[in-house]
C-alpha cells in the first residue's frame, strides 16, 4: 500500500511530469529544460529502494537466504504477469492484475500438483496477453468503454467549415474569373 501512494504522489507531482515526458520523448523533454539524467536517475534510486525495502521484508519473513527463494523464475513470471495483465503505466493495473492472477496461481497449483504444469499454463497465459491485450486490461477496458459512450462517433465532433463571405473568390459565382 506504501508503495502505491507514493507511486500517486510521484504521479502527480512535477516529478512524475518529468517522467513520463522522458517517456514519451527524451529528446525533446531534454529540449524543454528537463534533466533526463539526473530525473532518471532519482526514479532508479526511488523504484530501488522500494524493491531493497520490501525485499528486506520478504526474507525477514521467510527467516533464511537461499538461492532457490530469492531466484525464483515462476516468481518473477508471475510479477510480470501481473503488471503486463493489468496494463503497464497504470497504477491500478499492477494491483487488478495481482487480484486475478494470485489466485489463479493457488488455483493451478493445488489443481494441477506437477509443478510444470501450472507454469507452462502461466506462460501460455502471459503469451496469450501479449498477443491480444498488449496494453492491459485497465488501458484496453478505457478505451472500449470510450467507444461504447460516444458509439462510434469522434469523441469531440468536427468543426463545420465556416461559409464563404465573397462568393465571387470562390469561382462559384459562375462570372468570368
Amino acid at each position: 500500500m506504501v508503495a502505491v501512494v507514493i507511486a500517486v504522489l510521484v504521479r502527480r507531482a512535477r516529478f512524475g511530469l518529468r517522467l513520463r515526458a522522458i517517456r514519451d520523448d527524451e529528446d525533446r523533454a531534454r529540449g524543454l529544460g528537463v534533466r533526463t539524467m539526473r530525473v532518471k536517475l532519482a526514479a532508479f534510486v526511488l523504484s530501488a529502494t522500494i524493491t531493497g525495502l520490501v525485499g528486506g521484508v520478504w526474507f525477514l519473513y521467510l527467516t533464511q537466504v537461499q538461492p532457490p527463494s530469492g531466484f525464483d523464475p515462476l516468481f518473477d513470471l508471475s510479477l510480470v504477469l501481473m503488471a503486463f495483465l493489468g496494463g503497464l503505466g497504470t497504477i491500478s493495473g499492477p494491483i487488478i492484475g495481482a487480484l486475478i492472477i494470485e489466485p489463479g496461481q493457488l488455483y493451478l497449483t493445488i489443481k494441477y500438483t506437477n509443478g510444470y504444469l501450472s507454469e507452462i499454463l502461466l506462460g501460455a497465459l502471459f503469451l496469450a496477453i501479449v498477443i491480444f491485450v498488449p496494453r492491459g486490461i485497465v488501458p484496453t477496458t478505457g478505451e472500449w468503454l470510450r467507444r461504447l459512450r460516444t458509439r462510434g462517433r469522434p469523441a469531440v465532433p468536427p468543426v463545420p467549415a465556416a461559409p464563404d463571405p465573397d462568393p465571387a473568390r470562390s469561382g462559384l459565382s459562375g462570372g468570368t474569373t
